[in-house]
């Protein structure tokens, strides 16, 4: 099995199970519970109302409260056993969103979920490099043990619709767990990684890999470690130096011990996995939220995203080398800078209401922050370039001022010799 299908693997509705007709499954909201708990702070019980994240004016957002009565109706528990497990490459942040699961476009826009950050596959994705330098691997594991579903009960009165209206209640809960360990390792040469990549090297486990890479091409100078556990409601992010790769082996491997500790507790725990919600007041597919558009715009917009983040963290590196350098192409970083808060608030804004955005709409945002994106990437290379080249400029001054120094004091200690020796030989002129 390749890893694409990890994404049927991941959210694999209850949709697929049969359980809900056609008229549910336009409406349906699917989110992971982990990223529900990282956004509410709170779990979600059966038939209980979702809560939901407003903007009530720029930068400050609240999350709005449900009192609302659960929804009533007998509750199904399937045994529905799913188990997974893949050691792969991460080349690109499409692949992030295969193993981790991107939030669903219709979630987002109906919870408000970007009002507070973004998706989680999201942050992760900010927060790897993926160029020649860097090899990424990544340990990822998936656990389905039961679905619990509610079926139609009592609909709601008609005195009460207008409260319900707009608010989605608890349909379906799975129950296990989704743990992730992701490797990055930065060489100096991109030689290394081509190495890396050329090898057929399998072993399940993520350290063997890392002692693997030690062991052909030498320690990367930085690596980066990255955990993720749905059962333990857990994030660990960590880096390390060329000198500290023995720990972060240690690390990977001390996180592969939790995984063998977690399975055995599957048997008796029941984490949440996925939900699945679904309206109160299911409304016309002509009155829904808009399907305009498909995965692949939601996902191209998402990496839009991405790559400003990534952006604004070169800008951040840059920002410190241009306080040394003091160079004229140094000047163009405010307008980078502008330049990126702009593409970013908007792209962010658009994403936050995707699903109410016709699917025209949606091609054309892409297409113009895509190509504003572009040409920061390119004005950020020009910046990048101009930079290292008065680095290499720095080392020749500091490495010929060297040079100098120990030519001056080579030329001291010779003449010092030189002195030594006339001295020696008028004293033995005075002694004869």
């Amino acid at each position: 099995m390749d890893v694409p299908s990890l994404t049927n693997l991941l959210f694999c509705s209850v949709i697929l199970l049969g359980f809900l007709d056609d008229n549910c499954v336009g409406q349906k909201l699917e989110i992971s519970a982990f990223e529900y708990n990282r956004k509410f702070g709170s779990t979600l019980d059966i038939g209980q109302c979702s809560l939901k994240i407003e903007q009530i004016s720029p930068n400050v957002a609240v999350t709005r409260s449900c009192n609302l009565p659960n929804k009533q109706g007998p509750v199904r528990s399937v045994s529905k056993v799913l188990n997974d497990t893949r050691n792969f490459e991460v080349r690109q942040y499409n692949d992030i969103f295969v193993f981790m699961g991107l939030c669903d476009a219709k979630t987002v826009t109906s919870l408000g979920i970007l009002h507070k950050g973004d998706c989680f596959a999201v942050e992760i994705a900010s927060n790897l490099t993926f160029n020649r330098k860097t090899y990424i691997r990544a340990y990822v594991e998936y656990y389905r043990r039961s679905v619990d579903i509610q079926e139609d009960g009592a609909a709601v009165s008609p005195v009460m619709a207008q409260y319900y209206d707009g608010a989605y209640y608890l349909r379906d809960r799975s129950y296990g767990m989704l743990e992730i360990i992701v490797v990055e390792m930065k060489f100096r040469h991109s030689s290394s990684v081509g190495i890396l990549k050329k090898s057929n090297f399998q072993s399940q486990s993520l350290s063997s890999h890392l002692k693997f890479a030690e062991r052909e091409v030498g320690q990367p100078y930085n690596t980066k470690i990255i955990r993720i556990s749905t059962a333990e409601n857990q994030i660990e992010m960590t880096q390390f130096k060329k000198k500290d790769f023995t720990q972060a082996y240690r690390n990977v491997k001390r996180y592969e011990q939790d995984l063998y500790r977690i399975r055995e507790e599957m048997y008796s725990r029941k984490p949440h996995l996925n939900y699945g919600m679904l309206p109160f007041l299911p409304k016309p597919r002509a009155s829904a939220l808009s399907t305009g558009g498909d995965m692949l715009t939601w996902e191209t917009a998402t990496g839009i995203e991405i790559m400003i983040n990534r952006g604004i963290t070169i800008y951040k590196t840059l920002k410190r080398t241009c306080n040394r350098a003091k160079i004229t192409i140094c000047s163009l970083l405010r307008y980078v800078k502008r330049e990126l808060r702009s593409i970013k608030t908007m792209i962010h804004s658009k994403r936050s209401k995707w699903s109410y955005l016709p699917a025209d709409e949606q091609v054309t945002t892409n297409k113009l922050y895509s190509s504003r994106m572009r040409r920061m990437q390119k004005e950020i290379a020009r910046i990048r370039r101009s930079l290292k080249q008065w680095r290499i400029q720095q080392r020749k001054a500091k490495t010929a001022l060297k040079l100098a120094r120990r030519q001056r004091q080579q030329k001291a200690k010779n003449q010092s010799v030189r002195k030594t020796k006339k001295t020696m030989k008028n004293n033995r002129v005075q002694i004869s």
